[in-house]
């Protein structure tokens, strides 16, 4: 329903505008944040954890200043997000000769759709194979997008079982560590907002089949609002979201009444219960008179073919009592299509 996909479109450009609550300076704010995970990267990246990636450019405040808050603090998902996926090599020599019909899934591009993982998997490889492969494993909650086919297909993963990268999935696990200062539904919800996915997009490739670079998902600036204002915008988005499904559901509900409603109009009228029948109007039983005797002079000048006669109507094909004054006739009766058997 294109009304309510505007409507959630709208909840979210103004979720990631800081425009659905409230800023609160008791939350803390959105630097001192910044500089928490800064340093659970950099201990993440001295302990070989993770590996430090070439540095971004300098973000242009002033490009952002009218569409997020001033209170919150504007920096790329590289800042705040281990982003990889598997890489060529590692399918060619590790995934493709180890594929089997068990094992530990893995995540392609038809497994990720709109805010949704479809769990039917196609491929496993055995758990060894994934474990030689840390870096593109799936073990903990994140999230996942394909970089190649249809940008913007977004959705988290639960970390409730191991899973592992196939060809073209990316994955944005966020610098959460033991501690959260993240939340991915707040990035997923950034991400499929309209500013989200012009970011997500900037640096989309128009080939065949439309991609972007792990280097342009690290790339993507998003804003990053303190955890407890972004805890209440998650909460405010859900539960707009499930007033709009409740707004579909009626919406349905209403168009399927009033299917019906129009079927019950139509069956009331041909059955006469719509209006009232006046005898000054006179009778349907004269009516017939009148186009038989039309039909008599049309056949007469030649104008029509005569038909052979059509059989008597039975009260057996009557499917509904009409008006004492109606009369029940073969279309053939008063029309010239005389291939017609139907009734009237």
């Amino acid at each position: 329903m294109i009304e309510t996909t505007l409507l959630r479109q709208k909840i979210l450009d103004l979720a990631i505008q800081g425009k659905l609550v409230e800023q609160r300076p008791e939350e803390g704010t959105s630097e001192a944040l910044y500089t928490q995970i800064q340093a659970e990267k950099a201990a993440l990246i001295n302990r070989k954890i993770l590996k430090k990636t070439k540095s971004l450019p300098t973000i242009d405040k002033d490009a952002f200043i009218n569409v997020f808050p001033k209170s919150w603090k504007v920096c790329y998902i590289d800042d705040i997000a281990f982003v990889t996926k598997l890489a060529g090599f590692e399918y060619t020599n590790k995934i493709a000769a180890n594929l089997s019909t068990n094992g530990i899934p893995l995540f392609k591009g038809k497994n990720v759709q709109n805010g949704t993982l479809v769990l039917n998997f196609d491929n496993y490889i055995p758990e060894c194979v994934s474990d030689e492969l840390p870096r593109s494993q799936i073990t903990k909650r994140c999230l996942l997008t394909p970089y190649v086919g249809t940008i913007g297909n977004i959705a988290i993963f639960e970390g409730k079982f191991k899973a592992h990268l196939g060809s073209n999935v990316g994955k944005i696990e966020l610098l959460n560590g033991n501690k959260q200062y993240v939340l991915e539904e707040f990035v997923l919800y950034y991400l499929k907002s309209e500013i989200g996915y012009q970011e997500l997009t900037k640096f989309k490739k128009s080939t065949a089949q439309e991609s972007i670079s792990i280097d342009a998902i690290r790339n993507v600036v998003i804003p990053l609002p303190p955890l407890a204002e972004q805890k209440r915008i998650v909460e405010k988005v859900e539960a707009l979201m499930t007033q709009v499904e409740v707004i579909e559901a009626t919406m349905v509900e209403l168009e399927r009444t009033a299917s019906l409603t129009r079927e019950k109009l139509l069956t009331l009228a041909i059955q006469g219960k719509l209006v009232e029948q006046r005898p000054d109007e006179g009778s349907a039983e004269a009516l017939y008179a009148q186009i038989q005797a039309e039909k008599a002079a049309l056949i007469k000048a030649g104008k029509l073919k005569k038909d052979k006669p059509l059989p008597e109507i039975t009260a057996d094909e009557l499917p509904f009592d009409i008006p004492p004054t109606w009369k029940w006739v073969r279309l053939g009766e008063c029309t010239n299509y005389a291939q017609s058997k139907e009734k009237v």
